[in-house]
């Protein structure tokens, strides 16, 4: 019966509300015994969990609905940048739910069903993507990012994620946050720069393919290459020499290409130095025949 009880909470995802599982008095007093001997762990309104469930999982089961927005989306595999990680956010059914208990954030929705007890509290990926992107509560960085790794994954398409957001309330900050995304954006690194590039009004395209060197991350006013140093990947000797053999080409083919850390994408300089490179590029077109002399 012990196994019976914690096979049980562990298919609702970790965590489950006392009263959905549905306990025979024995069963009752077999929770009570595995609670004291700290198997089970006690919550508020009537919900216990197994030791090391996700906090979010649990709070989700508190308030009898889902996960939602980047904590949903991070249950499905989709990464959220790092330096952008917030409160955990839950969606319950209109009607239900209590206030916060630890600093969570509980949306209420009409659309959203009464959670099952035999799986882990979580909507369908098209569903979680478009509470993501009408959520007000989160920057448009952190709803495109698992967005253009859904799109590019192919787990999902723009016409289901339309579909998804339907007319209600939020849907129309959805459709505008939709519109932004890439399904060629690879990290969460290209998705910022694309959008301070957005915001900044430089024309460019991401995701191409330049013959003789491979996909770029950008190309950005028909002449600059833009590409992201993630800082695992590009530290090993190998890429870091197979990176400087691109740059090399690239000169080769007129684009002037462009390295950002990690750090520099976060801090926001691209934009700065993409427009200090872009001033420069224009001057010496104005005068072909200046040359730069070395400081």
């Amino acid at each position: 019966m012990r196994h019976d009880l914690i096979d049980r909470v562990r298919l609702a995802g970790g965590a489950s509300r006392v009263r959905d599982l549905r306990l025979s008095r024995t069963e009752r007093r077999r929770l009570d015994l595995l609670i004291a001997q700290h198997e089970l762990l006690p919550h508020p309104h009537g919900t216990v969990s197994l030791p090391g469930t996700h906090p979010a999982v649990t709070l989700a089961r508190v308030h009898g609905g889902f996960l939602s927005c980047t904590v949903a989306a991070r249950a499905h595999g989709l990464e959220v940048p790092s330096w952008c990680r917030g409160a955990d956010h839950v969606i319950v059914p209109h009607g239900r739910g209590f206030p916060p208990v630890a600093g969570e954030h509980v949306h209420v929705s009409r659309r959203v069903p009464r959670p099952p007890n035999d799986r882990p509290p979580l909507l369908p990926l098209e569903e979680t993507l478009a509470h993501l992107l009408m959520c007000t509560r989160v920057s448009t960085l952190e709803a495109l990012c698992p967005v253009d790794q859904a799109l590019h994954e192919r787990r999902v398409s723009v016409e289901q994620l339309r579909a998804a957001l339907g007319r209600g309330r939020g849907s129309a900050l959805g459709r505008r946050r939709l519109a932004l995304a890439s399904g060629r954006c690879r990290s969460p690194l290209e998705t910022s720069v694309r959008l301070d590039l957005i915001g900044a009004g430089l024309r460019h395209r991401d995701g191409v393919p330049v013959r003789g060197v491979g996909e770029v991350d950008f190309i950005v006013e028909g002449v600059i290459v833009l590409e992201t140093d993630g800082a695992s990947y590009h530290s090993e000797p190998e890429q870091f020499a197979r990176d400087r053999w691109r740059d090399r080409q690239l000169t080769r083919l007129g684009y002037r290409p462009m390295r950002f850390t990690r750090q520099e994408v976060i801090s926001h300089r691209v934009v700065e130095d993409v427009r200090a490179v872009l001033r420069r590029i224009a001057q010496e077109r104005h005068h072909p025949g200046v040359t730069i002399q070395a400081i």
